[in-house]
């Protein structure tokens, strides 16, 4: 496009795409949030259309010489990997899966305590995130998510390229976004204020939600 648009930071960019989420109001729908930044543009959405909210821990696979660089993703217990230099030893692999599932294991219980997400089994996922560099985080978020059997799978995400969305477009039902380039665009390019989250904010922003949504259903009871 000629004329990108550029938006203010990852909450506004979750209302925009709630606006265009409008129809999942009050459905049997859950909207879910890649860690770090995607949590953010998720509850936004789940504030929005007034459903719950969930966070999908997802960490990718470093590249042993250049950390700019990923080999893939692990969500849970899905793996996905992508890399063509077989100068890599496998153990390297090995090892880097063992110790980012067992990263995820310690950030999903900060998150979560004794408590368990609830269960995407026959619902509507919306599955947000802020920026596509790679896809490596989401396309392991999708088929860790496709395992628990949903009923449709949303993507939704702010920013996203062309090869993104066509390789999005095999594993989701339906892809919201509010600007399709030809190339990936910059963090930078597509945000005004982009800083790190750290995991309080994440650990914050499912509170919240959880505590407006029991009050609305304490006022409310007819409201799931």
């Amino acid at each position: 496009m000629n004329n990108p648009e550029v938006i203010q930071d990852r909450t506004r960019a979750g209302k925009l795409l709630a606006w265009k989420l409008h129809e999942f109001v009050g459905d049997n729908a859950v909207v879910t949030g890649i860690t770090r930044g995607g949590v953010l543009v998720a509850a936004a959405i789940a504030a929005e259309l007034g459903l719950p909210l969930e966070i999908i821990p997802c960490r990718k696979i470093k590249h042993p010489s250049d950390n700019h660089k990923s080999l893939g993703a692990v969500c849970g217990d899905e793996v996905s990997t992508h890399y063509e230099d077989h100068d890599i030893p496998q153990d390297y692999i090995y090892h880097q899966i063992n110790m980012i599932r067992y990263a995820l294991a310690l950030e999903r219980k900060y998150y979560y305590g004794d408590e368990c997400p609830a269960s995407l089994n026959g619902k509507t996922v919306i599955v947000a995130d802020d920026w596509l560099q790679t896809g490596d985080t989401i396309l392991a978020s999708l088929k860790s998510i496709l395992k628990q059997n949903p009923h449709k799978l949303i993507v939704a995400i702010p920013f996203l390229s062309i090869a993104c969305a066509n390789v999005l477009r095999q594993h989701a039902n339906e892809i919201i976004y509010l600007q399709l380039d030809q190339h990936v665009r910059t963090a930078a390019e597509c945000f005004i204020h982009f800083p790190e989250v750290e995991m309080e904010e994440v650990k914050a922003s499912l509170r919240k939600l959880k505590n407006s949504r029991t009050l609305v259903n304490h006022h409310n009871p007819n409201i799931l």
